[in-house]
């Protein structure tokens, strides 16, 4: 039995989204989540846009996928999916979300009336696919109605850093049929802290400095990069944990690669499984059809953070193990010329 009307729940969460509130305080956990979503199964019963976005933000909420700037960022723009859907006649997560909804809410005017921009679009749009993955592995929501939604691309450049809530998306895709441990999510988590895909499939389990609680790994450069220690973001600590808990009981030993399982990593069959590892996830998580989006995206997501938190293109060079500053500022999108 339920200890609290999911209904009033959702209504409250909702709203606290709407408003811009911080509801972590009222979301249930994990275990709440999966109780609730599976009452409504045996019920036969499709939860109200409310519930379901309850639902999806206390899983958010539970998960290791999501910083809470990000829950609270996606989490607000499906309230606001839900309210605006709601208003056009769709009362529960079913067959009345259509790809039209998704598709007009994507592209709706913002709140002062204007056309919205290119980013807002590909956010609104990162909300919706982030919440209907949720809503899939609560088994109460079938399918992706923004599968075929294309949009413009983010910039004219030919590879520009991942964004935050792209980021977000490919984390939550890396996982296939819940297994963490798997090579492409450990990929992914060695590419957010800065190793390029030259680099991962060097990468052994005694270059991470401690297998029960990793937070860096070294890498001895590869080609254009530097030797450096690169350190694993929170998401990647768990990913490489995992991963190196399951190798070992396979029987591998410190020399054995964490994501790359062919006989030749230093060979271009190596860097082409790092690359083929994140762009299957990408696939996955519908980034592959933009045109500036690329598995270098990811080290230059984690160069440009370097960047952002330190205003230092010196350290971030360094950290990215870059020969020169002019390569460094080039992979963050940046003309440090300028702004020095």
């Amino acid at each position: 039995m339920s200890e609290f009307n999911l209904g009033d729940l959702g209504e409250l969460v909702a709203l606290g989204l709407l408003a811009g509130d911080d509801v972590t305080c009222v979301l249930m956990d994990g275990r709440a989540v999966l109780m609730e979503a599976l009452l409504l199964s045996q019920a036969g019963r499709m939860p109200s846009l409310d519930e379901g976005v309850a639902l999806i933000t206390s899983h958010w909420a539970s998960t290791a996928e999501f910083t809470l700037q990000s829950q609270q960022r996606l989490g607000q723009l499906v309230a606001h999916f839900s309210q605006r859907s709601q208003k056009m006649g769709v009362a529960a997560w079913d067959d009345s979300i259509t790809p039209g909804l998704c598709e007009s809410f994507v592209r709706s005017l913002t709140t002062d009336g204007k056309a919205p921009s290119v980013s807002l679009q590909h956010l609104r749009r990162s909300a919706l696919r982030a919440a209907f993955r949720t809503g899939r592995s609560l088994a109460f929501w079938l399918g992706d109605p923004t599968i075929d939604l294309t949009l413009d691309a983010r910039s004219q450049c030919h590879t520009r850093p991942m964004t935050d809530d792209e980021n977000t998306l490919l984390q939550m895709f890396a996982v296939a049929d819940d297994y963490w441990d798997t090579r492409q999510p450990s990929a992914i988590a060695l590419g957010q802290a800065t190793l390029r895909t030259s680099e991962i499939p060097l990468s052994c389990i005694d270059h991470v400095d401690d297998e029960k609680n990793p937070t860096r790994i070294w890498t001895p450069g590869a080609g254009r990069t530097l030797p450096r220690y690169c350190y694993l973001t929170p998401w990647g600590q768990g990913v490489v944990k995992g991963r190196i808990a399951s190798l070992r009981k396979a029987g591998a030993t410190g020399s054995t690669p964490l994501a790359y399982e062919g006989h030749n990593p230093a060979g271009a069959s190596g860097q082409a499984s790092s690359c083929q590892a994140i762009g299957d996830v990408m696939a996955r998580a519908g980034l592959s059809r933009e045109a500036d989006l690329h598995p270098h995206s990811v080290v230059a997501r984690a160069g440009r953070i370097i960047y952002e938190e330190t205003s230092d293109i010196e350290e971030t060079a360094r950290r990215l193990g870059c020969k020169s500053l002019d390569r460094a500022a080039e992979m963050i999108q940046l003309n440090w010329r300028d702004e020095a």
